[in-house]
């Protein structure tokens, strides 16, 4: 539930911004498969900072661009 909470508040904070950042990390994890973990960067004027969250993970396998864009 605090997760739920935690994500709708990023979602809302993202569609105030004009400019947003979208960077990926490519690494394989314990398993031995292929994981792309996705961060949002944001210019947080409350904070007058640059902040920086975390938005999701995908495991990938051979992704094409077509499964890179569904998850996305």
């Amino acid at each position: 539930m605090i997760l739920i909470h935690i994500f709708i508040e990023l979602i809302k904070c993202l569609k105030r911004r004009e400019k947003i950042m979208l960077c990926f990390d490519e690494q394989t994890n314990n398993q031995n498969r292929k994981q792309l973990d996705l961060l949002v960067k944001y210019w947080c004027y409350n904070e007058d900072l640059v902040v920086t969250r975390y938005y999701q993970s995908i495991l990938l396998g051979h992704a094409t661009t077509i499964i890179l864009y569904m998850h996305i």
